[in-house]
């Protein structure tokens, strides 16, 4: 089978390293277009498969290239993959509007270049109209898609959901929660339930929290670790009186069902539901969250702790109704039904109308949760990470209940005080925003890696989560991010950065 050629316009030496290594299969083959023309003259030769642009980049023009291939009978069905700073609504818009398959945000595009790429390749050009959405058939949707598009919402896939990245206004989204609400649909994030008479006896035997002592309406953080330690997923764990829920803190697919599941042995009295798609999830958040809850659904969270809930009816369907911690500021879930989930939405819009309650995409999420240095599953914890390096002392492990997969090693390393790096917020001086896994240096000395990155509304500049080596992990380290052929200065600074006034 003869390989398929990606033509690749990126000048940028991280992002064209990012595509070499990812590709670097006998079924690829790169293109490499190194200047204006040559994008129009490799498309006509080469006959390419699919192409690449940064939306951002110095020296190639992305938007003169995209109207030039749209102007040409014989290209304008190419697909086309770019990626672009996703705070820049408006290069994002114009990316779309000049045809591009798919557009994702730089992190994103750093952390799944593989996939993002056989995405766009399963794309049938003479079948695709632009801005179509790659393997539509296979990309979940939330039961709130109609209403997130009636409201201008911008879309981006991430783990095979389809979900809102911004409304327009990513400054007024963020500004709307640390100010008043703003709300959130948080549906794509994996959910389980488990019952059984040996429900919390087993779970209590696999993850890395002890949740013997939780009594119904309380909950607490925790994780699945591997035999070496290392961090699979992390979740929030909701006691019921016949149930126990789980919900991913952050954007990993099917990834804790998964890893569960291998677990539960034949024999052992309890079921696992994987209620990704059955169980809805909001997010309100803010100052005025509190009353726009109460109003919406006659339920008083003003005492609840951290990751506890209470109950309520919405909808004719069971709900939970929880205090989480997604942006610095009081966040409350609501975890319900998908049969239910327009009626919670549409009770929660006119409650937070008299508020100026926005709906709050992806990338004003991700700055706020940067900003109150909360990591999350998958960019920041994920199989590099064991828990003391993430600063999850007291929060997502126990070092007292006994056994469990990875349990040694967390020990060993409380024990000897031997964590080998450990999780930091950093500074940027330059206005570029690293994506996942830029280096870190100390000198001519790589010491570590970014895992998630934004442009801060609230600083007006570049903050970042990093892992450096615990030698270079105090407060006022200086450091340097690699990224676009150079090297940037940064800060260590201690976390969060944002602390509720």
């Amino acid at each position: 089978m003869s390989p398929k050629i990606i033509l690749v316009t990126i000048t940028d030496l991280f992002f064209y390293t990012k595509v070499r290594d990812a590709l670097r299969q006998p079924e690829y083959q790169l293109e490499k277009a190194r200047t204006q023309q040559d994008i129009v003259d490799k498309a006509l030769s080469a006959g390419p498969g699919m192409i690449i642009f940064n939306m951002n980049d110095q020296t190639l023009n992305a938007f003169q290239s995209l109207e030039q291939l749209k102007a040409d009978p014989r290209l304008k069905n190419i697909p086309t993959l770019a990626f672009a700073n996703h705070e820049e609504v408006d290069t994002w818009n114009r990316a779309k509007a000049l045809g591009v398959t798919k557009v994702v945000s730089r992190n994103e595009f750093s952390a799944r270049t593989k996939d993002l790429v056989e995405e766009v390749l399963a794309v049938k050009p003479q079948q695709s109209p632009p801005s179509a959405t790659p393997n539509e058939k296979s990309v979940k949707r939330s039961r709130l898609h109609g209403q997130h598009a009636q409201l201008g919402a911008t879309f981006e896939e991430v783990t095979g959901w389809e979900i809102p990245a911004h409304y327009g206004d990513v400054a007024a989204e963020h500004r709307a929660v640390r100010q008043t609400v703003g709300i959130a649909d948080l549906s794509h994030r994996g959910k389980l339930r488990v019952t059984g008479e040996d429900r919390v006896k087993w779970l209590q035997s696999v993850i890395s929290n002890d949740i013997l002592p939780l009594q119904p309406g309380q909950g607490r953080y925790s994780s699945f670790l591997t035999h070496k330690g290392k961090m699979l997923t992390y979740f929030r764990l909701y006691m019921q009186t016949e149930a126990v829920m789980l919900e991913d803190v952050g954007e990993i697919g099917d990834t804790t069902f998964q890893a569960l599941r291998k677990f539960l042995l034949y024999g052992t009295k309890a079921k696992m539901e994987n209620c990704a798609e059955s169980w809805g999830l909001l997010l309100i958040s803010g100052p005025k969250a509190p009353h726009v809850v109460q109003s919406a659904f006659g339920v008083d969270v003003t005492d609840l702790k951290p990751v506890d809930f209470v109950t309520a009816q919405i909808g004719g369907h069971h709900a939970l109704v929880s205090r989480t911690e997604e942006t610095g500021e009081i966040d409350i879930e609501v975890l319900l039904s998908t049969d239910s989930l327009l009626t919670a939405w549409t009770s929660a819009m006119q409650a937070g109308d008299k508020f100026g309650m926005k709906t709050i995409g992806t990338h004003a999420r991700e700055a706020l949760r940067i900003e109150a240095g909360l990591p999350k599953a998958g960019s920041d914890l994920n199989e590099e990470i064991v828990p003391p390096e993430a600063n999850l002392e007291e929060k997502a492990f126990s070092l007292n209940k006994g056994c469990y997969p990875g349990q040694e090693v967390v020990a060993r390393m409380d024990t000897y005080g031997n964590v080998r790096r450990k999780l930091v917020g950093l500074a940027l001086k330059d206005s570029i925003v690293p994506p996942h896994g830029a280096k870190l240096y100390s000198g001519d000395r790589e010491v570590g890696w970014i895992s998630s990155a934004v442009r801060s509304p609230q600083f007006n500049k570049t903050i970042a989560f990093g892992f450096p080596l615990r030698d270079f992990s105090k407060p006022g380290t200086e450091l340097t991010v690699e990224f676009e052929s150079g090297r940037h200065p940064a800060t260590v600074q201690i976390l969060p950065f944002y602390v509720k006034p």
